[in-house]
């Protein structure tokens, strides 16, 4: 187990040394998967005049496949908006990820 910003992470699910976040602008490459939730508008909408305002680093999940496991909404802001996407490649990961994600999240 390591510490990571306060979790505990076994290393044995991911060698987290040997993560590296990419940077990409080929935005084709990505896929959405069809069971994740439904793209906001209005969100989406936020999001981009808040990245906008005040752009901050931010990284999506993705798995071997380039399908996103988390980020989908700031994907598309960043796409949109003509942005590199930074991302990491989890691999394995799947809906139950993507659902464990979605569930972990709360409103501002």
């Amino acid at each position: 187990m390591k510490n990571i910003y306060n979790y505990m992470v076994s290393s044995d699910a991911i060698d987290l040394d040997k993560i590296k976040i990419k940077k990409s602008s080929d935005y084709h490459k990505f896929r959405f998967m069809a069971d994740n939730r439904k793209i906001n508008k209005s969100h989406l909408l936020r999001l981009k005049e808040s990245i906008k305002k005040n752009y901050l680093f931010t990284v999506i999940i993705v798995n071997e496949n380039y399908e996103v496991c988390d980020g989908q909404h700031r994907f598309i802001a960043c796409r949109d908006l003509g942005l590199p996407i930074y991302y990491v490649v989890c691999k394995g990961y799947g809906i139950k990820e993507v659902t464990t994600y979605n569930s972990q999240t709360s409103n501002w």
